[in-house]
């Protein structure tokens, strides 16, 4: 026996348009969001769903559109322009991640992550002095933030500034033994070097730390084997 749905009809768009994202029609899927959101203005969570989708379909323009009028407290404002500036940053609209990033520098200003994004947008613009400053204020202002300090590391190693590069690395290692992308870094950097014996304890110092990780035992197995060993 069939009945009609009575509940809220945007409930029953949004789970349509779940459900035809899941089976890969976007298209079908982002016009389902489309009418739930519109349905009910007022849903946060849906609001974002409708971006995300939107942004991951290529709608760039109207997703960071949702993503602007979407409300919320400060934490989930700030959460959403930290989204926004990694898109653009994905699109390649570094004047304008870099803009949005410096807003979001304004309301957290104890914080690394926005100085990261922005030295991310100054790299995209080739202002690679500037994104070297960024990426430094972040790391004086958190050294445990790691992101910005790996930011830091690899504008380093792009610029040829091989010294400061392991400077920033060892730093990492430093306040985070066995960290693992920074030790292969490292231990990519002590191969280059042709210090084998350097690149496996860096290795080692991840194995240790973190064993169940695959990827720096097969690196050490593959010097060990060109050692002979």
């Amino acid at each position: 026996v069939s009945r009609d749905y009575t509940g809220d009809p945007s409930d029953m768009a949004e789970l349509r348009g779940r459900l035809l994202l899941v089976a890969g029609d976007s298209e079908a899927g982002i016009a389902a969001l489309r009418d739930a959101a519109a349905s009910s203005p007022g849903s946060q969570g849906l609001q974002e769903l409708l971006a995300v989708a939107l942004l991951r379909g290529g709608e760039t323009e109207e997703g960071l559109d949702v993503l602007r009028a979407t409300g919320g407290d400060e934490a989930t404002v700030q959460q959403v322009d930290t989204t926004m500036v990694l898109y653009l940053l994905q699109a390649g609209r570094y004047d304008e991640a870099l803009e949005r990033a410096q807003r979001l520098q304004e309301l957290q200003p104890e914080a690394a992550g926005p100085l990261s994004l922005q030295g991310a947008a100054l790299m995209g613009l080739g202002r690679i002095d500037e994104a070297r400053a960024a990426f430094r204020e972040g790391v004086e202002l958190d050294p445990d933030d790691i992101s910005v300090a790996m930011n830091l590391a690899g504008l380093e190693l792009q610029a040829g500034n091989r010294g400061a590069a392991r400077e920033a690395l060892e730093a990492i290692q430093d306040r985070h033994p066995g960290h693992a992308r920074s030790a292969e870094r490292l231990a990519n950097m002590s191969l280059q070097d042709g210090d084998h014996q350097g690149a496996a304890r860096w290795l080692q110092t991840t194995i240790e730390s973190q064993p169940e990780m695959l990827p720096p035992h097969l690196m050490l197995a593959q010097i060990q084997l060109q050692g002979g060993q």
